[in-house]
């Protein structure tokens, strides 16, 4: 039997997320020079989260881990796993092309240690938004869970004005559904990292990887339902 995580549990995982980004904040503005202090910020923060929502489920429910972990969607199937090596290997290529035929400046999220801040995001909001939040409303209909994960994604961003709100609620829904259909979050981690890495030109491929993948599905669900 799936372990069951109730809606009530989403509400306190998004506050948590607000009260973990402003006390990491705090304590990473006391604990580091001004250098320092983004990659002691983004660090604490994932840090913090894994050992909220990862290490302390594990420790506490030993036996229900592994169900917990597949309810979340932080599992690995044939899927996810072939279309996280395409992302990965596209993605490379990408840079390799960039860096060799433009200025290497222009990707902000792998200069220095900055490739360490640009992955919190992917692997701490994939979790929360992606896998647990949606996993309370299980007992729901799925536009319901994807709702309320999309608007609580998008709400992450609201400092940033109207255009950064609707453009996280678009990236949302892309998450989302991906996540539905793969039943991993994996994916969604790379694909978050890619977009938010500023190597534009790995756009173009991963839109084509989407189309595929998207074929792909809807020609299986088709035959799937053709033998049923």
């Amino acid at each position: 039997m799936k372990k069951q995580l109730k809606p009530v549990f989403a509400i306190g995982v998004y506050f948590s997320w607000w009260l973990i980004v402003f006390g990491t904040s705090f304590l990473a503005k006391h604990l580091f020079s001004k250098e320092g202090y983004m990659l002691g910020f983004y660090m604490g923060i994932l840090g913090i989260c894994y050992v909220l929502y990862l290490l302390l489920p594990a420790i506490m429910d030993r036996s229900n881990f592994k169900s917990y972990l597949e309810v979340i969607g932080f599992t690995l199937n044939k899927h996810s796993i072939a279309l996280s090596i395409l992302l990965v290997l596209t993605f490379t290529g990408s840079i390799i092309y960039t860096k060799t035929s433009m200025n290497s400046s222009i990707l902000p999220g792998l200069v220095g240690l900055n490739y360490l801040i640009y992955m919190q995001p992917p692997l701490v909001e994939e979790l929360l938004f992606r896998g647990i939040i949606p996993a309370c409303f299980n007992n729901y209909p799925t536009y319901i869970s994807g709702c309320i994960s999309i608007l609580l994604f998008a709400s992450l961003h609201f400092r940033n004005g109207i255009q950064a709100i609707l453009f996280s609620a678009v990236i949302g829904l892309i998450l989302f559904v991906l996540r539905v259909q793969i039943k991993s979050l994996i994916p969604g981690i790379l694909i978050h990292y890619i977009v938010n890495s500023g190597v534009t030109i790995a756009l173009l491929p991963l839109l084509l990887l989407g189309f595929l993948w998207e074929t792909y599905y809807f020609i299986n669900r088709i035959k799937y339902a053709k033998r049923t």
